[in-house]
């Protein structure tokens, strides 16, 4: 994954998005609040399908989470995501 600081991308941005575009790389852009990604289309649309893949199979599972003093299962969910 290729990593810039903003202003750069800010300079760039039309060549960081053709280049992300092209070659289906991540682009990672830092600031001084933290980082971002930038995806082409195609590998965010692969990533959601996977995500809800995920979901979808594993949908009423516990994965081994410890339950909650009301029986309810430990982790937060997040679009489908259990994030623990």
């Amino acid at each position: 994954m290729t990593t810039t600081n903003i202003t750069n991308f800010r300079k760039n941005a039309f060549n960081y998005v053709e280049q992300t575009i092209k070659y289906n790389e991540p682009l990672n852009i830092s600031t001084k609040d933290g980082d971002a990604v930038l995806l082409s289309a195609e590998d965010y649309s692969g990533l959601m399908e996977t995500l809800s893949g995920f979901s979808t199979r594993h949908e009423g599972k516990d994965h081994g989470r410890p339950e909650t003093a009301s029986g309810r299962m430990s982790g937060r969910r997040c679009g489908g995501v259990v994030n623990v």
